[in-house]
């Protein structure tokens, strides 16, 4: 027969016979023994992977010989081949082990300090995408799993000898700081750090490493890289994902576990950069990190940036929950220079923006479709739109960017997008401010399910159109039991 077999249990038959001599003597063999068994097996391993018997013998080896040249030599390409197309290491426990013996073997070695980076990099590769697409989630998934593994062992452990016990924390320690080293090794390839934030946004650690320090203080690197990417995917993981819950900008900026006050505000300066400038500038944003006030007005008199502009917003949108602090705010900005030409663009934006409520003006207006975001601008700029109910921007060149210039009109009742380019963003502006609309038209825009979050929090709607968007039909029924007064939805030509 010229057909090859492919049976698994033949292809692991010759393994099992070359690991049979070291079994019997359960790992008592000379380190001779072991080394000869393991050029045996894993010259049998090119297109298999390990049993579970020869990842016990494999760990074995790594734990008692961690710094032998045959873990690089030999064990490197079974390690490789397991991350780049295990998808369970749920259902195969002991080679997610094995790849966490292995790190740590890694870090043990004496030949390169950098030994452990330089595998993560070359599973990665030279490229701007990782064509392996399982590895970043193996690599997670051992990090964490080793992570938490050490904090529940430290837990049930118990040494009666005092030395013995310091031995043992040394030791784990190296091995929390190895999984920290690697995920901040991650953090720095920009195709795997969107994944890796999603993952991180729930703080998945222990609560006793968030108390560790050596192990925050890597892991710091790591949030710092989400702080500074300008993705808006990746920077908001800094929120925490849930209300009731912590996330990192609660851990290291808001007095949290690790609040590091030596840094003198670089983590907060830098994160608030990152959200006031790009995604978060928005009431809610705001309101919620008022118990940030008095560390926000410290570094502000100190001619903190990032502090003065959010105190800046805070004042312009009116989030400021207890008034004293107002005043408190108004005089810093004044005690600096910064701070002072800002607050005053603030007040003179607050006095354009009582000339265009002012009494007068339209009740209804429609604009034409060459009108863009900056032509919106530029009209309510020059009159009075205090009686203005109703705008009509279908077919218009606006996009999300225009509902900086809406939340201007909180007496809109009526708001047509149909056929431009407004999207979700713009959506969850319009949320916050518009609470008097009744009627709005999204026909034709590029709306998404995401938005659907920020309509529900539109109490007053009662018509709601969202033919031909990207929402689906299960996500607007869910919707339509959150809004009471909603009498008309058209939802023709949705997705399923």
């Amino acid at each position: 027969m010229a057909t090859p077999i492919e049976d698994a249990q033949v292809q692991q038959f010759p393994l099992e016979i070359a690991l049979k001599p070291a079994q019997k003597q359960e790992f008592d063999s000379s380190l001779t023994v072991h080394e000869n068994t393991i050029e045996t097996l894993t010259s049998l391993l090119e297109k298999d992977y390990p049993s579970p018997a020869m990842c016990d013998f494999f760990n074995q080896y790594c734990r008692d010989s961690a710094r032998s040249r045959i873990v690089i030599e030999m064990f490197t390409p079974a390690i490789e081949r397991i991350l780049k197309h295990n998808t369970d290491f749920v259902k195969y426990m002991r080679m997610r082990m094995l790849v966490q013996e292995y790190l740590l073997a890694l870090d043990s070695q004496n030949a390169d300090s950098d030994v452990v980076e330089n595998f993560i990099k070359r599973m990665h590769g030279s490229t701007t995408f990782c064509p392996f697409l399982l590895v970043l989630s193996n690599l997670i998934s051992v990090c964490l799993s080793g992570i938490d593994e050490l904090f529940q062992y430290r837990k049930n452990v118990h040494f009666q000898d005092k030395t013995n016990c310091t031995v043992y924390e040394e030791k784990t320690d190296s091995q929390l700081v190895c999984y920290a080293k690697i995920l901040q090794r991650i953090s720095t390839f920009y195709d795997w750090r969107l994944h890796l934030a999603l993952v991180l946004q729930s703080v998945p650690f222990p609560y006793l490493a968030l108390g560790h320090a050596s192990f925050m203080k890597i892991l710091k690197n790591v949030v710092k890289s989400f702080a500074a990417d300008t993705r808006c995917e990746v920077h908001r993981t800094m929120l925490a994902i849930r209300e009731n819950q912590k996330g990192w900008l609660d851990i290291f900026c808001l007095g949290g576990i690790f609040c590091d006050d030596d840094d003198d505000g670089e983590m907060l300066s830098l994160t608030l950069s990152t959200l006031i400038s790009c995604c978060c500038r928005r009431k809610r944003f705001l309101l919620n990190i008022n118990k940030l006030i008095s560390s926000l007005l410290l570094h502000a008199s100190r001619e903190n940036q990032s502090c003065i502009d959010t105190l800046c917003a805070m004042i312009e949108l009116n989030a400021v929950e207890n008034p004293t602090h107002v005043l408190e705010i108004i005089l810093t900005l004044q005690s600096t220079p910064s701070g002072l030409e800002k607050y005053a663009n603030v007040c003179e934006k607050q006095r354009a923006l009582e000339r265009i409520r002012q009494n007068g003006g339209p009740r209804e207006l429609a604009l034409s479709s060459r009108f863009t975001d900056s032509h919106l601008e530029i009209l309510l700029s020059e009159g009075s739109f205090g009686y203005l109910e109703c705008l009509n921007l279908a077919f218009t060149k606006v996009t999300s960017a225009c509902a900086e210039h809406l939340i201007k009109l909180p007496g809109l009742k009526n708001l047509n997008f149909w056929s431009t380019r407004f999207g979700d963003a713009g959506l969850d502006l319009l949320s916050e401010h518009l609470h008097r609309l009744e009627v709005l038209n999204l026909c034709e825009t590029s709306i998404t399910n995401k938005c659907l979050t920020y309509l529900a929090n539109m109490k007053t709607l009662r018509k709601l159109n969202l033919t031909s968007t990207n929402t689906s039909l299960s996500a607007i029924i869910a919707l339509k039991k959150k809004l009471p007064a909603l009498e008309e939805c058209d939802i023709r030509y949705v997705n399923p």
